[in-house]
This record gives C-alpha cells, structure tokens and sequence, in this order.
C-alpha cells in the first residue's frame, strides 16, 4: 500500500483513505524521528506556533518552496516561540540531508529542524494528499491553516510567514 501511495503521489494522482486535516482539530498522537535531536512529539509542539512543511526531493515545488520558506521566515525562526519541522517523505533520509547540505544557504541551522517520514506514517493518518502540503499548528495544539501546494510567484510562502507572524503577536 504505502509503495503504491508513494506512485500514486509521485504522478500527482491522489488517492487516501484517511481524513485530510482540517483547521480547528489537532494532529492526535504523532512521532516523527528527527535528522538530530528530539523526535517531533505533540509534546515539542505545546506552547509553540509550528510550521510543519511535508515535502520530498522528488517534488520539484517542495524545493522551490523550502528555499523561499528559508528567506521569509528568518524573522519567524529567531522568535523561541515558533518552530518549523521539514517532514521529509523520502524513503531515503540521506536524500533530504544531503538536498538541505547542497540547497539551503545555512542547511546546519536548519537541519536540526528536519524530520522523516519515509514510510508515509503520519502522512497517511493525517491524509496527506497534494505536494507540498503545510500546517501551521497553534500553541494550543490545533491546527490553525492548511496550504496545500505551491506555485512559484503567488505569494504563498508569504502567506505563510504572515500568518506565523500574526500568530506569534497575538499570543504576545
């Protein structure tokens, strides 16, 4: 099943049996090994607005996407109150340290915020369905905005760093 969810995914077709997330409910038990450091728990999340991107090498946009996510949210990530977890679904894991080494302008500072989910694990439970697909989770553990996809020059990434920023000043 999972092979086939990744074939599936990979061509852009999408098929799930599990609910997709929603705004307004929470993510439910989730453990997600880590690059280095501790695993992302529900318990890393409390208190803290989160960006969770899940993304692949093998998705060209999800690249795209990180490399724009590195520039717009430096503001955001100096903040102790706000955390981001890249959720790599590569089966490999060293493809996607081995793409931040290569492709980010400061991969050592954002590798300790890069997380693996080769076997489609908390993909599949959460319904994960289109590439890449963001969450920005709230301090109470809710899911508080669902992106799903990107397009280059939309203003997406911005979207997202707006939306962090709102966050982290209403809890201020």
């Amino acid at each position: 099943m999972k092979v086939a969810r990744y074939l599936i995914l990979s061509l852009g077709l999408f098929a799930t049996n599990a609910q997709a997330v929603v705004v307004g409910e929470g993510l439910g038990a989730l453990k997600v090994a880590a690059h280095s450091g501790t695993p992302l728990t529900p318990e890393l999340l409390t208190g803290k607005i989160t960006l969770i991107n899940f993304w692949a090498t093998w998705c060209a946009a999800c690249k795209v996407e990180i490399i724009e996510m590195e520039d717009q949210l430096k503001e955001q990530l100096v903040d102790k109150d706000f955390q981001v977890a890249f959720v790599s679904l590569d089966k490999e894991s060293s493809k996607a340290v081995d793409w931040f080494q290569k492709n980010l302008k400061e991969p050592d500072r954002l590798l300790k915020h890069l997380y693996f989910d080769g076997g489609f694990e908390l993909a599949d439970r959460l319904g994960v369905d289109s590439f890449p697909l963001t969450l920005i989770i709230g301090r109470d553990g809710k899911i508080a905005h669902v992106q799903k996809g990107f397009k280059e020059g939309q203003g997406s990434t911005e979207q997202l760093a707006k939306i962090s920023e709102e966050l982290l000043k209403a809890a201020h």
